[in-house]
């Protein structure tokens, strides 16, 4: 849920308070692709696959495990990492169905399910890949929360860093020590990375983003 390449979308919605399900209905159907909003999704997860450390990659490779996009928009993450990742099922997931309709409607080759934070049997993949969520929720603690619960063995978790001057629908902010070393489900953190993408000629944000990956244990390094 970001804003456009360069610029503070800090304008309000008059159709539900900011952050607010009907605030990102609105959101995604008006606005989202002409700020850009597409593009810096797909930005995100082409740079997330590219910091992922490498016995990370030749796991997912591997085993072809399966991925979920936690707040998917309009699904534009997907695509990089089909491209990344060519045997894993991949499929998306948001609260604003408004979003997901366009979604359906941009890649019918994939799935995708509406987020319920509250439902009892939760949409689950192997991977859970929730990128610059959860700076937009005061209670991020339970989104992460809820992103945990679906993810069988990884979390992929990718947030602004240390945000200077965080725009109207940035509510909170990480550093080092902002998330939790493990998570409720079990799953440790394994690898942080933080990657400056301001001086990228191509960029979609204007500052660093911290990767963080969560699993059930420490793994070594994969050569190759």
């Amino acid at each position: 849920m970001p804003a456009g390449k360069g610029q503070h979308m800090d304008h309000l919605f008059n159709t539900g308070e900011i952050n607010s399900i009907d605030y990102w209905n609105q959101r995604l159907f008006t606005d989202w692709i002409a700020e850009g909003g597409r593009k810096q999704t797909a930005f995100f997860a082409g740079m997330c696959c590219a910091e992922l450390p490498d016995w990370l990659v030749a796991e997912v490779r591997t085993r072809q495990l399966s991925i979920l996009d936690y707040g998917c928009a309009l699904g534009d993450a997907l695509p990089i990492f089909r491209q990344a990742f060519t045997g894993s099922p991949i499929c998306g997931g948001d609260v604003a169905e408004a979003g997901l309709g366009l979604a359906r409607a941009l890649y019918p080759d994939f799935e995708f399910a509406r987020i319920d934070p509250d439902e009892v049997s939760p949409q689950t993949a192997d991977i859970v890949y929730c990128s610059n969520t959860l700076e937009h929720f005061h209670n991020w603690p339970d989104i992460l929360r809820d992103v945990a619960r679906r993810a069988a063995e990884y979390v992929l978790v990718v947030v602004p860093f240390e945000e200077d001057e965080p725009i109207a629908e940035h509510v909170c902010s990480f550093e080092f020590d902002s998330l939790p070393a493990v998570l409720e489900t079990g799953l440790r953190l394994l690898h942080v990375s933080v990657v400056n993408v301001a001086d990228d000629p191509d960029t979609y944000w204007n500052g660093r983003q911290l990767i963080a990956v969560y699993g059930k244990e420490r793994r070594e390094k994969l050569n190759g």
